[in-house]
């Protein structure tokens, strides 16, 4: 991989700082004490101010099974700081057209920015693909 590609681990009991790190749209893998690694996209960034804590509004992909035939399933992480040098605490809410489960998942032991997967304007080297007008 090339030094622009590279994974990018942030410091998770650095709340202040991951909030400085990371935008909306930018993608990530997380693992927490209860969740194993998972990929999702930043929506909401809060930085600490001396009324709120730090936070972090991530979504994973919305999932459609053939059990849900009324809407797709929409999962979000809500991280929370309660100091400005702890570690953020993280809260999984399901929604579905039906219920809205909410659940602790633990704390934020890692957290990694991937900039191959966030939005991020870059350079498109590939070469364009044009097809024959026969074709």
């Amino acid at each position: 991989m090339t030094a622009g590609h590279t994974p990018n681990p942030l410091n998770p009991r650095q709340p202040a700082a991951l909030t400085r790190q990371l935008s909306p749209r930018d993608r990530i893998r997380l693992t927490t004490t209860r969740l194993p690694r998972t990929i999702l996209t930043v929506t909401h960034v809060q930085p600490p101010t001396d009324a709120q804590p730090a936070r972090l509004v991530l979504t994973a992909p919305p999932v459609t099974t053939t059990a849900q035939q009324s809407g797709p399933q929409r999962t979000y992480y809500d991280c929370i700081a309660a100091a400005a040098s702890s570690t953020m605490t993280v809260i999984e809410s399901t929604y579905t057209p039906a219920s809205t489960t909410t659940r602790p998942v633990g704390s934020l032991t890692t957290i990694v920015r991937l900039p191959d997967c966030s939005t991020t304007p870059a350079s498109d080297d590939r070469p364009a693909m044009e097809a024959a007008g026969n074709e």
